[in-house]
C-alpha cells in the first residue's frame, strides 16, 4: 500500500496531520500491509511504531486513538469518516483493520482496471 494513497484519504476525511496520531495511523496501515504484520496482535504493531517513532507503544494507540476521535465528532464529510472508519466506533483495533480493508479494496480495483 502507498503511503501517499493513505495520505491522501486521511486528508480528505479531516484527520488533522499536526497530530502525533496522524503519522502513527500512516504507519500501521503500512506495517499491516506487511506479510509478517498482516496477523500480529495490534499491540505488537504499536509497539514497533513506537520503536520506530521513538515512543511508548501505549503513547502510540493513545494517539491513534485521539486522532479518531476527533475526527468522528467532525461534521463535514461524515459519509467518507464512515466509509473508512465504520460507522461506529469500536476502538483501535476495529477501526484500523476497518480502514485497511476498504483501502485494501480500494488499491486491489485500481489494479484491476489496468
Amino acid at each position: 500500500m502507498k503511503k501517499r494513497k493513505i495520505e491522501d484519504v486521511m486528508d480528505k476525511i479531516g484527520i488533522p496531520k499536526c497530530t502525533q496520531g496522524y503519522e502513527c495511523i500512516v504507519e500501521a496501515l503500512m506495517l499491516m500491509d506487511e506479510p509478517v504484520w498482516k496477523n500480529a496482535k495490534l499491540m505488537n504493531v504499536y509497539e514497533e511504531i513506537g520503536r520506530r517513532l521513538g515512543k511508548r507503544g501505549s503513547s502510540v494507540e493513545r494517539s491513534i486513538r485521539y486522532c479518531f476521535e476527533i475526527t468522528r465528532k467532525r461534521e463535514k464529510n461524515q459519509p467518507d469518516i464512515e466509509k473508512y472508519l465504520g460507522s461506529v466506533y469500536t476502538g483501535n483495533h476495529h477501526t484500523l483493520k476497518h480502514f485497511y480493508k476498504i483501502l485494501k479494496r480500494e488499491e486491489e480495483d485500481e489494479n484491476s482496471r489496468y
